[in-house]
């Protein structure tokens, strides 16, 4: 209204300033700093104040910004028309996408050796272990002393997260799991416990058998269990389990014939049990 007028009029939107208004805690510097925002040191920003009221624009942004920080998140979830144009910005942005395929070096090795370490476990204890990784990077991610502080049904917006925090998570997670992840992560996944079940089913699809033989003896036995004895009687592998873990011969003198009551004594037994004998059994053999 007052450069129409033919008056002087200059906005000013300013970043931060070094060592005072939103930058002078310690903590929110770091912040700041995190998200691609520099403190500026006040002689600079002096200068750019000089700047910008003789430049004859009527509006202006004065920023430190590293773009390659900044940009991936403040575009993560719209296209920004605002700094969508700037050659720094476009540059930042293809930098990003090149590099979501993957990392290198040693986030490849970290990530393997997380894979190989995630593949011997149980599929609860699995399960677990994600969501300890998440709450972790989500605790470096925010500034927190650690993982104590990150709820696991918070919801990460309520957890303080905005788009430039989501997608340093997402690039964190990224590294550690090998696996590519949209900048979108923690909208379409809301609370550390929905993204590590999501991280779960992403990195062993259909949950998947745990590779390495701890892994897999533990889903067997856990699927075995779960199988009446009629079921395995009827499917003819009974009378195998038994010999395998070393039980026909017991229940046939117990009883004296191959007749009902031994069967009656099978059907008695627990069935984890039988499956944990026929494991020995076949350990011992071996």
């Amino acid at each position: 209204a007052r450069r129409a007028r033919g008056l002087a009029a200059t906005a000013i939107a300013w970043g931060p300033w070094a060592g005072s208004g939103m930058a002078a805690e310690a903590d929110a510097e770091e912040q700041l700093r995190r998200r691609g925002l520099h403190g500026m040191a006040q002689e600079l920003a002096t200068e750019a104040l000089a700047g910008a009221i003789g430049g004859g624009q009527p509006a202006v942004t004065v920023a430190d910004v590293d773009w390659e920080r900044f940009a991936p998140g403040y575009t993560a979830l719209r296209r920004s028309p605002l700094i969508g144009d700037l050659p720094e910005v476009q540059s930042a942005l293809a930098a990003g996408q090149a590099g979501e395929g993957g990392q290198g070096g040693g986030a490849d090795d970290a990530a393997a050796e997380l894979r190989a370490r995630l593949g011997g476990l149980t599929d609860g204890e699995r399960r677990q272990s994600l969501l300890d990784l998440v709450r972790g990077t989500v605790a470096e991610a925010l500034g927190h002393a650690s993982a104590a502080e990150v709820k696991a049904d918070r919801s990460f917006k309520d957890l303080g997260f905005d788009s430039l925090t989501a997608v340093e998570l997402r690039n964190q997670l990224t590294a550690a799991t090998g696996h590519r992840l949209p900048a979108t992560l923690v909208f379409d996944h809301p609370t550390p416990r929905a993204l590590a079940e999501h991280l779960t089913a992403e990195l062993f699809p259909a949950g998947g058998d745990a590779a390495g033989p701890e892994g897999g003896e533990a889903r067997i036995r856990q699927a075995l269990a779960t199988v009446p004895l009629s079921r395995l009687r009827e499917a003819g592998v009974l009378e195998t389990l038994l010999d395998i873990a070393g039980l026909h011969d017991d229940v046939q003198e117990s009883d004296g014939s191959d007749g009902e009551e031994g069967a009656a004594a099978i059907d008695d037994m627990d069935v984890d049990s039988l499956i944990q004998m026929a494991f020995e059994n076949t350990d011992s053999d071996s």
